[in-house]
């Protein structure tokens, strides 16, 4: 920053210290000058995160044939002070000001000469860099990399590290671009890096698999946080927004859906108009939950059988006027688009009855079930796979989907789901199918006279009668045994 030469005919922001770790990061607040509300802009900019290097590395595995992969490593390239390297015009300088307060006394205007860490323009203009250097290193050097704003993350074989390395510093000293040499920010290439909080393991992917999980330090740190907001006893819905925010990013990461029933409460807990929340019932419940589930969570294993999905289309249908008014089926259909196996079942009128205790008409509920049934009576086909759950109703998928149902029954149904889809390792997909293209409605009414049926076996389940007693445990013929 400069010397301000006039505070007229400006826009003034206010500049903070935001504590990170062991770092103070100034924050230019341009919010208050309503300057971050008069940008806007038409195309959408894109970040590349991990994603990227999964699909990436997926792909090297459906491409070769386990053990003929070369080692691979990887490690990320991190700029210094990404923003200030890049400079505004002289309008924006003299019109764009920061506040800053003197310790002396008063205060002191500076004209800015850099992209302000703050505001809207900033964000995208410096995406608009680094989406370009991305761009020259994938056409011009052939590189395999990813760039989340300042962090460049390059994957290569073990032979090619040193090259790999060269080109890239090159290309950022060719340009200007100040880059960490040394430190923690520059770490050589390993089968095991670090990006964005994240690990990559890939000293298995020639047998098949590399993993990716959380770093121990980020677990650590949101563990302790829960601790000692126990410890206290109380906390804010501030604290509590803070903490959600960091679980929402940890929970994007951790395989299947666990977490979802106790961020959900922690969510609600966020918008209270209470100035202090005492730590009880079920908040305290849900982090107590989130705290066990944090020091449990395994790393992410990713495989072959990453493109080889499986397709399972479910159905419930109730209509109390037949002898028959509570039914659910379901049909596998396998990665070759073969019909494997399909059920139709009929619940007992104990149940039925407590379904209808919490709604007249309880066709979501057994909408709910039918995935649950599915992932269990199926799992010897679908562990470790991607599967695409159709369904043709709207508020059962959208219950999949946030992984919490909305009444009691389905909230038990949801929960065992994610249990087993993360036991399992089931990559879920839940999907819309109409009606009447929906194969599995004739077994839902337990009508197996479909031509698509004719050629697969039956699974036969035995619901429970008192199912929230039993924990959602259910038995079977025809496949093994189901929630052992």
């Amino acid at each position: 920053m400069k010397p301000a030469s006039s505070s007229k005919n400006c826009s003034v922001a206010k500049r903070f210290g935001l504590q990170q770790k062991s770092k103070i990061r100034m924050i230019d607040d341009f919010s208050v000058s309503r300057i971050n509300h008069t940008y806007g802009m038409r195309e959408r900019l894109r970040v590349q995160a991990v994603d990227e290097l999964c699909a990436y590395l997926a792909t090297l595995l459906d491409d070769h044939q386990v053990g003929n992969l070369p080692k691979m490593k990887g490690r990320t390239f991190d700029l210094r002070s990404a923003y200030k390297q890049f400079g505004v015009d002289q309008w924006h300088s003299d019109f764009l000001q920061v506040c800053v307060k003197n310790p002396a006394g008063g205060h002191g205007l500076f004209g800015v000469t850099a992209l302000p860490f703050g505001a809207t323009g900033s964000v995208t203009s410096f995406l608009r860099v680094s989406n370009a250097l991305a761009h020259i290193g994938h056409i011009g050097l052939d590189l395999i990399w990813s760039a989340f704003f300042d962090d460049y993350t390059a994957i290569c074989t073990a032979t090619e590290e040193d090259n790999v390395t060269f080109y890239v510093e090159a290309l950022f000293r060719m340009l200007g671009i100040d880059f960490a040499t040394d430190g923690d920010k520059a770490p050589p290439f390993n089968e095991e890096f670090k990006t964005l909080g994240l690990k990559f393991d890939l000293k298995n992917l020639c047998t098949g698999s590399f993993c990716l999980q959380h770093t121990e330090s980020r677990r650590a740190e949101l563990v302790s946080t829960i601790e000692t907001l126990m410890a206290k006893g109380s906390t804010t819905p501030k604290e509590l927004e803070r903490l959600h925010g960091r679980l929402v990013w940890f929970n994007a990461f951790v395989f299947g859906r666990k977490l979802n029933h106790a961020v959900r409460t922690l969510s609600l807990a966020c918008h209270s108009a209470e100035k202090s929340l005492r730590l009880a019932g079920g908040l305290r419940g849900a982090l107590a939950s989130l705290q066990g589930l944090l020091v449990e969570s395994r790393p992410l294993v990713i495989n072959k059988s990453l493109c080889t999905a499986w397709v399972i289309f479910t159905d419930g249908a109730y209509e109390p006027t037949s002898d028959r008014p509570a039914t659910v089926g379901g049909i596998l259909i396998s990665p070759c688009g073969v019909a494997t196996s399909y059920f139709g079942e009929e619940l007992e009128q104990t149940l039925t009855e407590k379904l209808l205790v919490d709604s007249q008409h309880p066709i979501y509920e057994l909408e709910v079930l039918p995935p649950l049934l599915a992932i269990s009576a199926w799992r010897h086909f679908i562990s470790g796979a991607p599967v695409v759950f159709y369904l043709d109703n709207d508020a059962a998928r959208s219950a999949y989907v946030q992984g919490v149902g909305a009444t009691k029954f389905a909230k038990l149904f949801t929960e065992k789901f994610v249990e087993l889809e993360s036991r399992l390792r089931v990559l879920s997909w839940f999907g819309r199918v109409p009606s009447h293209s929906n194969p599995s409605d004739k077994p839902s009414r337990m009508d197996f006279s479909d031509p698509l049926l004719q050629n697969c076996s039956r699974t036969k389940i035995q619901i429970p009668v008192h199912f929230e007693e039993t924990g959602g445990g259910f038995g079977c013929t025809g496949n093994q045994s189901l929630f052992p």
